[in-house]
């Protein structure tokens, strides 16, 4: 199969480990690893498309409720 991890900190990289113990082809996108955005891979990687996609960036809680605001600004285009 292939897998697109978007976060590669601590649940990106161990979603990427046990994927690509399988025998599964792993593509990442994380900001803080490369300079590979949502963007840029899609127009890099034209004609892949993967399977599965495992969104995996933080979502602290303030005030009680989850904070989204950096999955939105990674998934949604203005």
């Amino acid at each position: 199969m292939d897998i697109l991890i978007i976060g590669h900190g601590f649940v990106g990289s161990a979603v990427a480990y046990g994927f690509e113990n399988c025998g599964n082809t792993i593509r990442i996108i994380d900001s803080k690893h490369s300079s590979t955005t949502l963007d840029t891979a899609m127009h890099d990687w034209d004609g892949w498309s993967p399977d599965f996609t495992f969104v995996c960036l933080p979502t602290p809680t303030v005030d009680g409720r989850c904070d989204i605001t950096l999955i939105e600004s990674t998934l949604i285009r203005h």
